[in-house]
């Protein structure tokens, strides 16, 4: 029994350096998990700029980074078990020592000795078994560490215990969204908008235009609540989208961004992203409104078609109208365009200015725009100037003032 104190300060002793040092290798095993994905997804960038050696240097160090950390991790549990080991090893040559003793004076048998050297073997067992446990327990204990950091994170966006479902709007009714007197930014002390007010009626068109960084995609990124402003509130039909449930709002908001995220799926089933219970007939009608379903049909096995990794093997437009396909099917009442034009060219433009106009139908829609003739048919047009409104009306109204708006419009036409 003397054995077990001693077994319990060595255990106590290597206990927390196996778990920091597991703790480090599952941190490294990350970053590198991390160096490969942002090389691998990055091939045509890395291969244009001719980075492949640095790239290779960058893995190969931290490769040994995380090799360095495993094997020390290996080295701290082996010198834990042979510590262990050790004092097991000794108590037992020293119970044979002091037992061969007693033989010797007569004092016991061989056989006693024998049966209690057999008895020690048996507690011991247990022993043993509590010991190999603790280099897993260590383990265990740093990977539930690794797992804790991510859920302990505060969340920006959270529901408030009194949040309501937000209803389903039947027919051809829809939300009338404001953002009241809204401020907001990313870094503390740094605003990005300034007491922004924008309306939208049900059904009404809206654009946000004005140069990069005014605050037209953040804006956009309020409405489906991604953020909580700092000051002011977004409302639909008068109401705080904060007591309304997350998920239930998002899922009456589509977004379609400058750069679609396409999934490693099947075509259908990146139509079908989110509304995964939609029937064939359902994906393919929305396809057919995207003008998708020709270039669909063309490929190898349809709708079937495995889509490579960020839709690498499709092109821009055509990413762009499987997104609008997505959007369509989910028959949000909400729809947010986020300059899905600005990076095709203008025969691909006009072709998806119709899958657009079929997706804007009926729809309270917000469209942030770089070209302004995505914006001709629009209702309304704010325009955003160093996170403020500054301009707001139609176009014709906008041009008559000659302001802002009518540089961005001589700009682009040319006239």
């Amino acid at each position: 029994m003397c054995v077990i104190p001693f077994q319990v300060a060595v255990m106590k002793y290597f206990t927390k350096p196996m778990i920091e040092q597991s703790f480090k290798q599952q941190q490294l095993e990350g970053e590198l998990m991390s160096v490969t994905e942002r090389a691998l997804s990055a091939i045509p960038v890395v291969q244009a700029y001719g980075r492949e050696e640095v790239g290779n240097e960058q893995f190969k160090r931290v490769s040994q980074h995380t090799l360095r950390a495993t094997l020390n991790a290996a080295l701290i549990s082996e010198y834990f078990l042979i510590s262990s080991s050790t004092i097991m090893a000794l108590s037992t040559a020293a119970m044979m020592f002091i037992g061969g003793g007693q033989v010797s004076n007569g004092i016991m048998t061989v056989g006693d000795l024998l049966v209690f050297l057999a008895y020690l073997t048996m507690l011991y067992a247990p022993l043993n078994t509590i010991v190999s446990s603790a280099s897993g327990y260590a383990s265990a204990a740093a990977s539930g560490r690794r797992v804790l950091e991510i859920m302990d994170l505060d969340k920006d966006v959270k529901d408030l215990f009194s949040a309501e479902t937000l209803p389903v709007l039947k027919g051809n009714k829809n939300w009338h969204v404001r953002l009241e007197n809204i401020t907001f930014g990313y870094e503390k002390g740094r605003p990005v908008l300034h007491d922004v007010t924008i309306e939208a009626k049900p059904g009404e068109k809206i654009a946000l235009v004005g140069e990069t960084g005014s605050g037209k995609s953040t804006i956009a990124s309020l409405i489906p609540r991604l953020f909580d402003p700092w000051k002011g509130q977004v409302t639909f039909n008068g109401k705080d989208i904060r007591e309304f449930q997350i998920n239930s709002l998002r899922s009456q908001v589509a977004i379609v961004l400058q750069e679609p995220f396409i999934m490693p799926l099947s075509v259908a089933e990146n139509i079908a992203y989110g509304r995964p219970d939609a029937n064939r007939d359902d994906i393919i009608k929305a396809a057919v409104v995207a003008n998708a379903d020709s270039f669909i049909r063309q490929l190898k096995e349809g709708y079937d078609t495995k889509i490579g990794e960020r839709g690498s093997t499709l092109s821009g437009g055509q990413k762009q109208r499987l997104a609008i396909a997505r959007a369509l099917l989910i028959d949000a009442p909400i729809l947010i365009l986020d300059e899905p034009t600005s990076s095709l060219d203008a025969q691909t433009e006009a072709l998806l200015m119709d899958a657009l106009e079929n997706l804007m139908r009926g729809r309270t829609t917000f469209i942030i725009a770089h070209r302004l003739s995505t914006i001709r048919s629009v209702d309304r047009i704010f325009v955003l100037k160093d996170g403020q409104v500054v301009e707001t009306g139609s176009q014709k109204e906008l041009l008559t003032l000659g302001g802002i708006y009518y540089r961005m419009y001589q700009f682009h036409t040319g006239s």
